[in-house]
């Protein structure tokens, strides 16, 4: 019986019809574009989409003519100027199709920019940074011939900013001012919490100056700890504040052994420090440093090297040390305060040593360094603030030059083009004569080269570096559109640099009046170039058409 039983049930069960699973259309998840140029208009898509099945699929595309081609997940076209087009793709496994489609227009928002050579403004004197390939705080090595030769040939910097280590002069040399005696100054020994001695900055500034460097100019973040009142040493020999914490107190006259200022007393060992280095520097290196910051952000108390000064102090120190420099036939530049850019803070240092003619005498630069008030986050006041401080440089006859920002996104949208709209408000409202950053390499999102590869920033800053070399002056560049600001400089050769940047997300055909004959290079920058030559051109009409959200330089220099 039971033999019968299975023999039964193995009959049912092969009578059953196969059941098939329906089948599911694929799914789109993301279709996309970008622009690749604009003369012409080329256009990369790209369709992403997963079939559950786990069949293959196909892709069919409508290019905007009404007209079905079979391709792949990703393609490229160009298409006509001044048109609006609707591009679709289908995908398709063996039964079911899925379609979507996106829109963009080639039409052209019309946009002059007018030049004119005959007004001109200030003298530019260079664009660079500061820091070595690795952090002074790192280890060994600092840098490699292919870093000097990328910062000097690709990017082109002019200037390089150093730091003077708190390790220099690590106790008195002696008791006499006046008197140097080069024993007690450090060049080859590692202070525990100070960063790297200055003999391990020679080798890469030497470099530097090998391959072409015009500038070089220093800072000083802290005096010697031994010309300072404070001894709280915390969390290194800097000082004692905690990492990271902000900290501006105010300049006291009733200072205690916990007060980051330098002692009145030693203000002129801190002039036989200074010109230390400067002929240090000049013995080991073969540089004259072009120009001295005797204190880097003088209102900050910080974890990190940091002093602080009242504007009288600060006066009265630059009188001692280019009184020094005068009688050493030193002729290094003074440039002075390297704050901040709070327009309140800045005053009361310019005005210090405007209204002190012998401090006046001795000052030649008025740096500003490009952040909020809280010392980190770069700046967005701009024009009202780099034009007040223009207005009191031409008081004293003096340059501005922006000496230090950073803090900018990583990418190109959300940093490159602020830092391109901060370089445009320090040259045209403050009238800089110079653009220095902060650290150009390192491993942080604001470093122009992280981790060793060239970061957006870097694309953006060469737009400016590359081109715009030391004794070009700027002319009259005016733009008819707000989202579109331009520079524009001419070189004593007289061949000629434009820089302009679009802000807003549509592409502008621009139309350059008064530009001067002869054949221009076009370099582009925009969320898929990286300063590239062959993204664009100069039209045979003399317009060009610059991408939303882009950024282009235009020169006539080899």
């Amino acid at each position: 019986m039971l033999h019968f039983l299975l023999l039964g049930l193995l009959f049912a069960t092969s009578c059953k019809k196969e059941v098939s699973k329906p089948n599911t259309p694929p799914n789109i998840s993301a279709f996309t574009y970008k622009v690749l140029g604009i003369s012409p208009y080329e256009v990369e898509f790209k369709v992403s989409a997963i079939d559950q099945d786990l069949e293959a699929l196909k892709y069919f595309w409508n290019f905007g003519d009404g007209k079905w081609v079979e391709g792949s997940a990703f393609e490229k076209r160009t298409f006509e100027p001044e048109k609006d087009y609707t591009v679709e793709v289908g995908v398709r496994d063996s039964k079911n199709e899925t379609k979507s489609k996106v829109s963009f227009s080639t039409k052209f928002k019309a946009v002059s920019i007018t030049l004119d050579a005959t007004t001109r403004f200030q003298t530019m004197q260079g664009f660079g940074g500061f820091g070595a390939e690795k952090v002074w705080w790192d280890n060994e090595p600092f840098y490699s011939a292919d870093f000097v030769k990328t910062l000097i040939e690709d990017l082109g910097i002019t200037i390089l900013r150093d730091e003077i280590p708190l390790s220099f002069e690590p106790g008195n040399d002696n008791t006499d001012p006046k008197v140097i005696n080069w024993a007690g100054f450090n060049t080859s020994r590692d202070t525990d919490g100070a960063d790297s001695h200055l003999g391990q900055h020679f080798p890469y500034l030497k470099a530097m100056k090998d391959a072409g460097l015009q500038k070089l100019i220093a800072t000083v973040w802290s005096p010697p700890l031994f010309m300072k009142h404070i001894q709280h040493r915390g969390n290194g020999v800097n000082n004692g504040n905690d990492p990271g914490a902000y900290s501006a107190p105010a300049y006291t006259n009733n200072p205690t052994d916990r007060t980051n200022q330098l002692r009145t007393d030693m203000y002129e060992e801190f002039g036989e420090y200074c010109v230390a280095y400067v002929r240090l520097l000049k013995e080991r290196t073969g540089i004259d440093l072009y120009a001295l910051s005797i204190q880097n952000e003088p209102r900050f108390s910080q974890f990190y090297g940091s002093c602080v000064h009242s504007p009288e102090s600060l006066r009265d120190l630059t009188k001692v040390v280019g009184r020094r420099f005068k009688n050493e036939g030193i002729k290094t530049k003074l440039f002075v305060p390297e704050d901040v850019q709070s327009i309140f803070h800045i005053r009361q240092y310019l005005n210090a040593i405007l209204n002190d003619s012998e401090a006046n005498g001795y000052v030649d630069i008025f740096a500003i360094h490009n952040y909020q008030n809280d010392g980190i986050s770069p700046s967005n006041e701009g024009p009202t603030n780099w034009r007040e401080t223009y207005d009191l440089a031409t008081k004293g006859k003096k340059e501005v030059w922006m000496t230090e920002t950073s803090g900018f996104k990583p990418g190109f949208e959300e940093g490159g083009l602020p830092l391109a709209r901060s370089i445009y408000n320090a040259l045209y409202f403050g009238n800089a004569s110079a653009w220095v950053y902060w650290q150009m390499s390192d491993g942080s999102d604001g470093a122009l080269i992280r981790n060793g590869q060239k970061t957006p920033l870097y694309q953006v800053s060469k737009h400016f570096y590359k081109y715009i070399r030391p004794g070009a002056v700027r002319i009259k560049a005016e733009s008819a559109d707000n989202n579109l600001p331009v520079l524009a400089f001419e070189h004593p050769d007289k061949t000629s640099t434009l820089v302009a940047f679009n802000l807003g997300s549509e592409p502008m055909r621009v139309a350059l009046k008064g530009l001067s004959s002869g054949g221009y290079d076009f370099y582009l920058s925009d969320a898929v170039n990286n300063f590239s030559k062959a993204a664009a051109k100069v039209n045979a009409d003399g317009t060009v058409v610059l991408p939303g959200k882009s950024i282009f330089t235009l020169t006539n220099r080899n």
